[in-house]
């Protein structure tokens, strides 16, 4: 698996990692085209496919994380608050800036926050 955060194209960079025959997925929202480049795929036999991602396995997602099937931690590469979700959607939008992978609101991350000093005069106070 590879991923290309808010790459702008499909092309040797993107396929390097996928063998001879396989595929490479190019899944998720642009903001703007994704160029294609068959002069170096087309020799490599790819099939490539595109879509949003739904939410038809999320059942099947969840039961396998909740089982340890899917080691969850190796995406997740971020926590907040749920207070602080206008920065978690920022660190996300700017994932080629953040390297974010997955962003996660916790509860955990929550409590910490609550814990944290807070500079005087801050409008953010997380509720207990």
């Amino acid at each position: 698996m590879a991923r290309a955060v808010r790459a702008r194209s499909v092309g040797p960079d993107a396929a390097a990692p996928v063998r001879p025959g396989g595929h490479v997925a190019n899944i998720g929202v642009h903001g703007a085209p994704a160029t294609l480049h068959p002069k170096a795929l087309w020799t490599r036999d790819l099939t490539i496919t595109t879509g949003l991602v739904d939410t038809y396995r999320t059942p099947t997602l969840s039961r396998l994380v909740a089982t340890h099937q899917v080691d969850a931690a190796r995406v997740v590469t971020h926590h907040f608050a749920p207070d602080d979700c206008v920065e978690a959607y920022a660190v996300s939008a700017d994932a080629a800036e953040s390297r974010a992978l997955k962003v996660v609101l916790t509860r955990a991350a929550w409590v910490a926050a609550a814990q944290r000093p807070r500079p005087p005069g801050s409008a953010h106070t997380p509720r207990t």
